[in-house]
């Protein structure tokens, strides 16, 4: 059973919402999924574990935990206001999603001191890598999810893994703990998180106004890749091509340099349909 604590009204920010810590659970983003169903118009909870046994990331990828050395965060949101799917346009999956991973990026690159700083990007979409010894490892990954009931979306779910002490053993991901002096502690991190999320609010404000081109600009320079040039497997075969960064509309421009597509740039290419291959700059 979980420990809840603080109960909210509507939430203007995190510390307003309900809070249900689990010793241990299969995913923090289920059990706010779940909760998301049966809560209120204005409602916010906030999921945390000691121990998560079976985290999921994007397109049914696991995410692996170990207890007590990460953090597994999810945020649920019910919307004060439905949406519905007509009125919702590619601005809104945008921002949030440009919203949330620059807010895990502030926050990992705010608590850690090593010197020098280390660099922290975004993988778009969701995951968040930092450079540690000539390569570049995830140290947090993204999960954001949608609650619908029939053309109206009432809510989502926000679910952050980071890596705070645990190290993979095939070195995929790195502990944030490498490059900081201090012990960091999940509590630590986990309040420098919502604090970076606070930006979130109000949710109301999401997709109401068109992204500036400099919001844009700053985004892709938060991007791992950002103009380089990177092996992805996409359609016909493993290429490579120049990362031009993210359009207005969310999806992948890559110029290609080799294969079928040498020469051509695709400005409109899904998350769902590219696969990074190779994480190290060329």
């Amino acid at each position: 059973m979980p420990i809840e604590s603080k109960s909210s009204t509507v939430p203007g920010h995190w510390e307003d919402a309900f809070r249900f810590h689990f010793s241990e659970i299969s995913s923090t983003n289920d059990a706010a999924m779940n909760w998301l169903r049966e809560s209120k118009a204005g409602q916010a909870a906030i999921f945390t574990t000691t121990h998560q046994t079976a985290g999921r990331g994007q397109q049914g990828k696991v995410w692996e935990h170990r207890a007590n050395q990460d953090l597994a965060w999810s945020a649920a949101v019910h919307f004060t206001t439905p949406r519905n799917a007509q009125t919702i346009d590619s601005t809104f999956w945008l921002q949030l999603n440009m919203t949330v991973s620059e807010a895990v990026k502030r926050c990992i690159a705010g608590t850690l001191d090593a010197l020098p700083a280390p660099e922290v990007r975004i993988k778009w979409p969701n995951d968040v890598l930092i450079r540690h010894d000539g390569a570049w490892k995830k140290c947090a990954g993204i999960l954001l999810e949608n609650h619908w009931k029939g053309q109206n979306m009432h809510g989502i779910v926000i679910g952050i893994g980071m890596n705070i002490a645990s190290y993979s053993s095939n070195q995929q991901w790195v502990a944030l703990q490498t490059f900081s002096s201090q012990a960091l502690t999940i509590p630590m991190c986990q309040d420098k998180l919502e604090q970076e999320l606070s930006g979130l609010f109000p949710f109301s404000s999401l997709g109401a106004n068109p992204i500036s081109t400099e919001q844009l600009e700053q985004y892709q320079r938060s991007l791992f890749g950002w103009n380089e040039v990177l092996s992805f497997e996409w359609k016909d075969g493993i290429h490579q091509g120049r990362f031009l960064g993210i359009n207005a509309t969310g999806q992948a421009q890559i110029q290609w340099i080799d294969g079928p597509h040498a020469g051509k740039t695709t400005s409109h290419v899904s998350a769902g349909d590219l696969r990074w291959v190779s994480l190290m700059r060329r």
